[in-house]
């Protein structure tokens, strides 16, 4: 009978688990006291997917000899497999207790408690098993899994390169390293990790996955759609991949790709939200036309209904894990230049039933923080906590540095979260001015728990809409105050923001109906903007530098693409029309597909009107900040865009002297510049038409004397836009106020005590 099992064990080891499992079941028939074939037996069974049938045999194997703690290791393997976690805990407790050295049964521990969600336990259970075998490559691997899931990023990629070099060929180790390199910005090195996945293991497909992200956040979409097509022809059948493909179309403004890789996506996985989400929003960077632009706001309007409708089905996958990616970005709603209240209201109720689903505690979560806010010390300093993606050098971490950094810290303690990984002096900056400051790459579970944990007084988010993460967050609610302001300056439209704060000299006089949120306001910019200044090395780089022409009147239209409203084509090209030497100087798009279709849409507007297209635009490419500032020095005129005029882009201009015309819009995204000019007292530059606009646009660019004199005026004004202190004082007060008040409230609803 040795033999016999002998020859079992032989087609186990060779995998022919069929023979096997026909050879352990007669000779288990025959002996049923033979523990060592009951233990194959369940073996076999798991191989050729008989469950139930494993665990009986492991059952009575363990019956046979209940100190045998492989047997124990086995149960505990097939109970996970069956989903009985904790049941696979117990039995890989026992083995433990059996043989408290056996590092196997310590690293499966530590899976099955990660799977549970219990990461800390999971985490000391992988260094147990390293500790006893430090060579055990694919414990250092899981260790460096729960380590990214803790955020430990730097400890996560330590452990993936140790497993990696235990074992070359350990295919996934490369992609931990990968992954823990994305975490942490290092995008090169993620990129190069893969390649090595990749090469070990071409069928890795959540490789092939995280590269085509990588390559798309490094701004080779082309590349990254060419992994995505090649991971499909592997593997046709995984709807992870179609989304991603959906993605990687739309970005190149091709709507009806991006719709039937989203359709195949939702065919492989029906009622996904994430998907389905983005395929009922799905906008394009650049409008063909106005009559395009209105028939896609219609799209997008019945596509929020629809999912409002059918959110309750859509949201039974999502869970607190995943509610992270469970939503798409409603980004470039906002250029649309229309009102966009009732639909940032509808998207947001769509969110808040997703957040009800994943966290019900959330219904109740203001009347919790009350509760935790009234048993605090009522001495301690106001907790304000500052929460962005964009806390580095950026428009964002331009306009709402001063913010923290001019904060009173006898009154204010400041919490600065920045859900992103970026180093440069401006996080260097605050780092050092923040009493904690957080980092940690893009996770919506690990920054939910972590601003609860740190009981704030009140929550800002700089700007809501522009990264989706801080949009997720912020339908949470995370403080008794949470506040959003003007750095993506539209109504989030969530019911748990209280205020939004803007700046008056922007806000049109009706400002208040245009947001969900109450409106509060101050005074200048709202900010301490820094001067910007030109290095040395790029203040003396002439037009030819850049392959300007020497003699045209330069038109300088600066912004993103995607913020270029169709209304402002006929502007464009009739200041171009009415100047024979005026040239527009613009940006290419990120996106290759997009800024062909913006040029294809405007040499059409010059064709309409009777201009030749030809030499009356030059494209350039992206460019350092002080580049685009001595750029600003160089031109004759900013054209300032119609429905979303420039913030970041305009004080940039200012600051070099630079007029900008401006025809103000409706709604304060409109209105940005023109509040600044009407600071520095150069209200001729407030165009009342667009005729007028292209009066003053046309002056300015051909009367050099009339443009020499707007200049200096306007550097002589300059302190009032930047370095002025008064609007982060007026801030430090209104938070002081709103706190107040909310205690105030809270205490008013605190329930009588007897």
């Amino acid at each position: 009978m040795t033999a016999d099992l002998g020859a079992a064990r032989s087609a186990l080891q060779n995998g022919r688990p069929e023979l096997a499992y026909g050879q352990l079941a007669q000779i288990t028939s025959r002996e049923p006291t033979n523990a060592e074939a009951f233990g194959l037996l369940a073996t076999a069974s798991v191989q050729v997917g008989k469950l139930n049938e494993a665990q009986s045999a492991i059952k009575r194997s363990l019956e046979l000899q209940p100190q045998n703690a492989d047997f124990h290791l086995t149960a505990a393997n097939i109970e996970q497999d069956l989903g009985h976690l904790e049941a696979s805990v117990a039995l890989l407790r026992k083995a433990l207790t059996v043989r408290p050295s056996f590092a196997q049964a310590h690293n499966n521990l530590g899976i099955v408690l990660s799977d549970l969600g219990r990461v800390e336990e999971a985490s000391n259970s992988f260094a147990e098993a390293i500790r006893l075998n430090p060579q055990y490559a694919r414990a250092f691997g899981n260790l460096a899994t729960v380590q990214m899931r803790m955020l430990k990023l730097q400890q996560a990629l330590a452990s993936a390169q140790r497993a990696a070099t235990l074992q070359p060929d350990y295919a996934h180790a490369h992609h931990l390293m990968a992954s823990a390199h994305t975490m942490l910005g290092d995008l090169p090195a993620a990129e190069v990790a893969l390649g090595t996945a990749l090469k070990l293991k071409p069928e890795l497909v959540e490789s092939s996955l995280l590269l085509a992200q990588v390559l798309s956040k490094l701004k080779r979409p082309d590349e990254a759609e060419r992994v995505v097509r090649n991971a499909l022809t592997l593997s046709p059948a995984r709807a992870e991949f179609w989304t991603l493909l959906g993605d990687l179309v739309s970005g190149r403004d091709d709507l009806v790709g991006a719709l039937d890789a989203y359709q195949r996506s939702m065919q492989l996985r029906p009622n996904d939200v994430i998907t389905t989400a983005r395929a009922a929003l799905l906008l394009p960077n650049v409008y063909a036309s106005e009559a395009h632009l209105i028939a896609c706001r219609e799209r997008y309007s019945r596509g929020v209904e629809f999912l409002l409708a059918n959110a309750e089905t859509l949201s039974r996958s999502v869970s607190r894990e995943r509610f992270g990616d469970a939503a798409p970005s409603n980004f470039l709603l906002a250029y649309a230049g229309c009102d966009d209240k009732v639909l940032q209201r509808r998207y947001a109720d769509f969110i808040h039933k997703l957040v009800l689903q994943a966290m019900p505690e959330q219904e109740h979560a203001l009347e919790a923080l009350r509760t935790l806010r009234r048993d605090a010390n009522s001495g301690r300093r106001i907790r304000v906590g500052f929460c962005s993606r964009f806390f580095y050098r950026s428009t964002v971490g331009n306009y709402f540095a001063s913010w923290i950094t001019d904060l009173d810290r006898s009154i204010f303690e400041v919490f600065v979260y920045q859900v992103h990984v970026v180093d440069d002096e401006v996080v260097a900056q605050l780092r050092a001015a923040a009493d904690h400051f957080v980092q940690g790459a893009e996770n919506f579970s690990f920054f939910s728990r972590r601003i609860v944990a740190d009981e704030l007084d009140v929550l800002i988010y700089p700007e809501m809409g522009m990264d989706l993460l801080c949009f997720l967050l912020g339908a949470l609610r995370l403080a008794p105050v949470q506040v959003c302001a003007w750095g993506h300056p539209v109504t989030p439209g969530h019911p748990t923001i209280d205020y939004v704060i803007s700046c008056a000299a922007m806000e049109p006089a009706n400002a208040a109906t245009h947001y969900n949120e109450r409106l509060l306001t101050l005074p200048g910019i709202g900010t301490r903007y820094d001067l910007p200044t030109v290095t040395a090395s790029v203040s003396t780089k002439s037009r030819a530098d850049y392959q300007l022409p020497e003699y045209a009147h330069l038109y300088l239209v600066p912004q993103s693409l995607f913020k270029v409203h169709p209304a402002n084509d006929r502007l464009l090209v009739t200041a171009m029309a009415n100047d024979p030497d005026g040239v527009l100087v613009m940006f290419a798009g990120q996106n290759e597909g997009v800024t062909q279709k913006f040029i294809a849409r405007l040499s059409a507007a010059f064709v309409a009107q009777g201009v030749a297209p030809q030499g009356r635009v030059k494209l350039l490419p992206f460019m350092t900040h002080d580049d685009f500032k001595r750029i600003n020095a160089l031109c004759d005129v900013m054209l300032d865009t119609l429905h979303w005029s420039g913030g970041n882009t305009s004080l940039d201009a200012l600051a070099m002297g630079l007029p900008i015309v401006t025809l103000p819009g409706e709604f304060m995204r409109g209105r940005q510049t023109m509040g600044m000019l009407t600071l520095l007292g150069v209200e001729e530059l407030i165009a009342t038409s667009t005729d007028d606009y292209l009066a003053i646009a046309g002056k300015l660019a051909t009367d050099k004397s009339y443009r020499h004199a707007i200049s200096q005026k306007i550097l002589a004004n300059v302190p009032r836009l930047f370095n002025d202190r008064a609007p982060t004082r007026a801030l430090g007060a209104l938070l002081q106020s709103l706190v107040l008040n909310e205690r105030d409230a809270s205490m008013r609803d605190a329930p009588l005590l007897p």
